[in-house]
């Protein structure tokens, strides 16, 4: 009897060669096995080492907490014009409330205008003018409130003073909302102006 001389597989013994079995010798890359719990005794290794799944479990963590805040600070964010007003009004209140003491006089002169954006919505602008008491000490209270601000996570600008001794200060916070604080001094007293520009809003 004849031998049979047709070439096997040598991995499917007794079976013909297919054309899956031919392209083994072909893969770009190695097969690699699922990751599985190590028997009892034995350490951890790859993706399945405990540090790995900590990492792993603070990184979903790190995600989820973003994902969280970013739709927390998109849903508090004013939308409405009465809104944003109501927004940088409350912070100016907030920066006139760190003067060491009640200003003589508090002024606001306000206006709406056009988005910035050239759409259909509109933004506040506040202007407060604030005449201080005798004794204010301008570089004082502009450290003070560097100071204090900063440490709320705003950024703080502070301008050189000029011939006359006058000085901005520029605060914006995370919600982009800035306050710009003018301080001039006087022979009649100083004079703080605060200038702030609201987001966006519809009417």
């Amino acid at each position: 009897m004849p031998e049979d001389r047709t070439p096997r597989d040598p991995a499917l013994p007794g079976r013909e060669p297919t054309a899956a079995t031919a392209l083994d010798g072909f893969r770009l890359l190695p097969r690699r096995k699922l990751p599985v719990i190590p028997p009892k005794g034995e350490k951890w290794a790859g993706l399945l080492r405990p540090a790995t799944l900590v990492w792993l479990g603070i990184g979903i963590v790190l995600v989820v907490a973003v994902v969280v805040g970013l739709s927390v600070s998109r849903s508090s964010a004013p939308t409405t014009l009465e809104g944003a007003r109501a927004e940088a009004t409350a912070q100016a209140d907030e920066l006139t409330a760190t003067l060491p003491e009640p200003p003589v006089s508090v002024v606001d002169d306000s206006a709406v205008a056009p988005c910035v954006d050239e759409s259909d919505r509109q933004q506040y602008e506040l202007e407060r003018v604030l005449t201080l008491a005798p004794g204010f000490d301008p570089a004082a209270w502009a450290a003070a409130v560097e100071a204090s601000y900063e440490a709320k996570g705003w950024n703080v600008v502070t301008g050189r003073p000029g011939d006359d001794g006058g000085f901005s200060v520029t605060l914006i916070g995370l919600n982009l909302v800035p306050v710009t604080a003018d301080i001039a001094p006087g022979d009649a007293g100083t004079t703080l102006t605060l200038r702030s520009i609201s987001r966006c809003g519809t009417v």
